[in-house]
This record gives C-alpha cells, sequence and structure tokens, in this order.
C-alpha cells in the first residue's frame, strides 16, 4: 500500500523536524462622477441592465447583457491591487473609489452586508463597486484586493472572482494565497494553483493544502511525509488529517473511522473537495453560497443543479437565462419545490409558443408570477419574460409588474394611461415622482425623493473622496430598508439619488414594492 510504504519516511522526517524549530514552523461632485450605463463584463453574467448609473435625460443604451467588442484588462491601476473587471470609462467611478478609506473599515462593512442582497439592484451595485479598477487603500493594499475577490466569491460570483485573479500576473502577492487557492478548489480547476503553492511555499499556504496539492502534482511519498509530520506537529487537524489519508489511499478507508461532515459554518473548500474525491459529496442547498457553483455541474442530480441555479439567479451570480434553460430541459421528475416552478414555467413557455387563448395565458402569466415572487425570483422572471409578453401582446395589466421590473421600467410607465389605477404609485416612482403612497412603506419611499442634503457621516465621506465606502454603507442601510426599517429605506434610496445614483434607487424602490425582494 503506498501510503504504508512511506510510513517509515515520514517517521524519520518528524525526528529530524523535532531538533529543528524553524524548519517545523516553515509553511507551507457632484454627480457627474457617476453619468455612464454599468455594461456586464463579469464572466457569469452580471446583468449590465441593473448596473444603474444611466443618466436619466439619455436615451437607453444598454438592452442587454452582450458586451460583444469589449476588451477587459488592467488600465492605469497605481498598483495590482487596483486591479478590476469593469475600468473608469465603463463604471464612471473615479479611479480613488478606495484610495482614502481603511482596510479594516472596509472590510467590516463588507461584514455587515448579507451574502444574497435582498434586492437586485443592490447586488448589482455591490458587484460593479468590487469589480471597478480603483487604486486601493493605501494602508492595505493587497489585503483589500482579496477582501474583494472574498466578497464575490462568498455571493457565488466564483468564476467573476477567478478571472479577476488572472489579470494578476504570477507570482501573485502572498496576501492573495488563501483565496487563489480557495477559487482554485471551489472551480475544480487547481493544475496551476498547486504548481504555485508547491513552488512558492509560505506561511499563507496551509500545511493541509500542500499535502493537497502535492499528491495533484503526483508526488505522492512527499504527500505522505508532509502529512505525517505536519499532523504530528499541530498544524493539521485530526478530521482534516483523516480526510487527507482518504484521498491519498481509499484502501485505507476501511480502517479509519466515520468522519462527520464539516458544519456549513466551519467548512472550507478543501474540505468540500475532499469529501467530494472520497465519495462523499456535500449537497450545496445547506451550505454557504459559494459552494453552489460546484452543484451546477450536475453530478448530484438534475434537483440539485436547479436549486443551485436558483440561488445563484437570486443572488445574481449567474445570468437568468441559465436558470429558465435548465427549468424547460424536461419534465419534471417529481412535484414539489422546485419541482413546481419548473412545471410552471413549461406551462408558461408552452402557452407562449402554442395557441393559447387569451384568458388562459393570462391565467398562466398571473400564476407564474406569484410563483416566481414567493420563491424570491420575480426579478429573473420579469427580465427573462417582459420582453416575451410584450410581444405577445398582453393586456398591459397582466405584465405591468413585469415591465417595471426591467430596464425600460420608466418608458413603460409612460406609456400607461394617466386614467388607469393598476400600480399607480409605482407608476410614479418609475418615472421619478413618487406620490400618493398607500401605505408606511410608501411614506419612506416618497421621503426619500424630498431628501435635499445627504446624512452628515455620508456628506463627510464623499467630501474626503471615499465614494466606495459611502457607497457600502448605504447598501447596508438599503438592506435594513428591505427588511422593514423604514428610516434606513428613506436614507438609503436618498444618498443614492444624491450621489448620483437615480436608476438604482428608483430600481430598489419597485423591487420592494413589486416583490423582488427576497427578503420577503
Amino acid at each position: 500500500m503506498r501510503i504504508k510504504r512511506t510510513l517509515y519516511i515520514a517517521s524519520t522526517a518528524l525526528t529530524l523536524c523535532a531538533g529543528s524549530g524553524s524548519q517545523a514552523n516553515e509553511p507551507m461632485s457632484a454627480i457627474d462622477w457617476l453619468s455612464r450605463p454599468v455594461l456586464d463584463l463579469s464572466p457569469l453574467s452580471l446583468d449590465a441592465t441593473n448596473g444603474l448609473i444611466k443618466p436619466l435625460n439619455e436615451p437607453e443604451t444598454v438592452t442587454d447583457a452582450s458586451v460583444p467588442n469589449v476588451t477587459v484588462a488592467p488600465l492605469g491601476a497605481p498598483s495590482v491591487a487596483g486591479v478590476g473587471l469593469l475600468n473608469t470609462t465603463v463604471t464612471g467611478l473615479p479611479i480613488t473609489l478606495w484610495e482614502t478609506s481603511r482596510t479594516p473599515i472596509l472590510e467590516a462593512l463588507l461584514g455587515t452586508l448579507p451574502p444574497q442582497a435582498p434586492l437586485p439592484s443592490a447586488q448589482s451595485l455591490l458587484f460593479m463597486v468590487l469589480m471597478a479598477e480603483a487604486a486601493p487603500p493605501a494602508d492595505e493594499p493587497d489585503r483589500f484586493l482579496a477582501a474583494r475577490l472574498r466578497a464575490l466569491s462568498d455571493r457565488g460570483a466564483v468564476a467573476t472572482a477567478d478571472e479577476m485573479l488572472r489579470l494578476i500576473s504570477d507570482p501573485k502577492p502572498a496576501a492573495l494565497a488563501p483565496i487563489t487557492a480557495d477559487l482554485a478548489l471551489l472551480l475544480g480547476d487547481t493544475g496551476l494553483m498547486c504548481r504555485e503553492a508547491v513552488r512558492h511555499s509560505t506561511p499563507e499556504v496551509s500545511a493541509a493544502l500542500k499535502v493537497y496539492c502535492l499528491a495533484q502534482l503526483g508526488q505522492w511519498d512527499e504527500a505522505v511525509t508532509t502529512l505525517e509530520v505536519r499532523f504530528a506537529l499541530g498544524d493539521i487537524p485530526q478530521d482534516t488529517h483523516n480526510r487527507l489519508l482518504r484521498f491519498l489511499d481509499p484502501e485505507l478507508s476501511e480502517s479509519l473511522p466515520n468522519l462527520a461532515p464539516p458544519s456549513a459554518v466551519s467548512l472550507s473548500a478543501l474540505d468540500f473537495r475532499l469529501m467530494t474525491a472520497a465519495g462523499s459529496p456535500l449537497p450545496s442547498a445547506a451550505l454557504p453560497l459559494r459552494f453552489a457553483v460546484a452543484d451546477l455541474s450536475g453530478d448530484l442530480g438534475r434537483k440539485a443543479r436547479l436549486e443551485a441555479a436558483e440561488r445563484l439567479v437570486r443572488a445574481g451570480a449567474i445570468g437568468e437565462a441559465q436558470l429558465f434553460a435548465a427549468y424547460s430541459e424536461r419534465r419534471p421528475a417529481a412535484s414539489g419545490g422546485v419541482w413546481d416552478r419548473a412545471q410552471v414555467i413549461i406551462a408558461l413557455d408552452a402557452a407562449l409558443q402554442g395557441d393559447t387563448q387569451l384568458e388562459a395565458l393570462k391565467s398562466q402569466i398571473d400564476g407564474a408570477f406569484e410563483v416566481m415572487v414567493k420563491s424570491g425570483l420575480a426579478g429573473p422572471f420579469a427580465k427573462h419574460y417582459a420582453p416575451k409578453l410584450e410581444d405577445a401582446a398582453v393586456p398591459v395589466k397582466h405584465w405591468l409588474r413585469l415591465a417595471l421590473l426591467t430596464s425600460k421600467y420608466e418608458r413603460h410607465a409612460q406609456a400607461v394611461s394617466n386614467d388607469a389605477t393598476d400600480l399607480a404609485f409605482e407608476r410614479s416612482i418609475a418615472v421619478g415622482d413618487p406620490q400618493n403612497a398607500p401605505d408606511a412603506q410608501g411614506e419612506a419611499i416618497v421621503a426619500a425623493w424630498a431628501m435635499e442634503t445627504l446624512p452628515i457621516e455620508m456628506k463627510q465621506a464623499r467630501e474626503e473622496g471615499r465614494l466606495g465606502e459611502l457607497i457600502l454603507r448605504t447598501l447596508s442601510w438599503l438592506s435594513r430598508g428591505a427588511d422593514g426599517d423604514n428610516r434606513s429605506l428613506t436614507r438609503s434610496l436618498g444618498t443614492l439619488r444624491l450621489i448620483g445614483l437615480e436608476d438604482t434607487a428608483r430600481r430598489a424602490a419597485l423591487e420592494l414594492r413589486l416583490g423582488a425582494d427576497t427578503l420577503r
């Protein structure tokens, strides 16, 4: 057995390391700065039409998420830590977005934001600032870049974070080693990462990862030796040690104690990959969002794939077309939950493609929309189906809710007759003049449009050029506002408007009113 053959080597190496402490510890303005539409350059199809910095007095310039003639490259950032997929000419954000802020404060603010924002518009804005090319904070630039990448990964945009990472030449800053390893493990593409981890062993490369990478590179004997030595030195936990043993030699599984699955809170990307390699893959449904990417492969079945796609679409990490195509691949295998949503979508597609009577079609539309609202998928549903329903000449009142959740919300609101009463308040939001609020939430929205000055802390942040920090604080308020805190709702929407993000403010308000918020 391979491992038995090298146990003597490991034992000898441990004896030698015990006499060498150093070896034992060696490792492993003004509004004009937001004046352009945001385009979609994310490899995971972040929706360009959610990007929300469209000047209100200009015609629509973006109608879908495709950007066929844009080259992505780091352009003029002061250091590699300022790298981004969206340059300043695309975002309209200044190169100084983060420069005068402090890294610990920005990390703390990112930590206050939920992995899945309650509103699609909020998630789109967050993705944009995380992907923006901009000078990093002066205090710890590499640490902040790692924080940006981890924030994207934690929200399911694993491939997006990996794409940003690939813009940085090797060898990468040591601070990026942990997130580099996690992204490679989550995507199942560890070749280059492992070569770098073994070639440039640093304190940031964990002992367990080094063992895994040695094995991946075919250096089995050295992997076993390293495993036993570092385990004896306390650098590798017992459970991880046993998982690595199973990975190195599956024949040992029968002689090792059964392992309980790692807790979702403490689960690492390496443990996740080791469980998969051992034939005990963990379904991602109960795990943090970053692990959902693995289930898109379909290896754990169609249900797991659909549920993962739903989670990632809600989070804005993949485009809605991927989900609706997956729904329609074939008839549901069962009923309940995701299967019911798939059946509703299949029935609606059939109705749109066939000779369905108008009354039956209207019923299908209303029923599908209610199902999507309850599952937190109203926004993606609207973006996918509103254009199809407009082409089908469906009466306005049966698709206006959907139309107001698309990038053309203002045009559709203006096209409705003034004497129409359906969604009157929502239409007033869409044209930028909310009035006649029907409830307390509506009053909070009206108050946001009445704000004339920024809250004092926001005013100071803007004057000091801490615009990225200002946006993160506003998103934190917006999250609380979506959860029922009307004071925070007014402050967040009003701040968005006063810093030039009128489009984001309108979208957020419409999403709250029309059921696109995922916290309800």
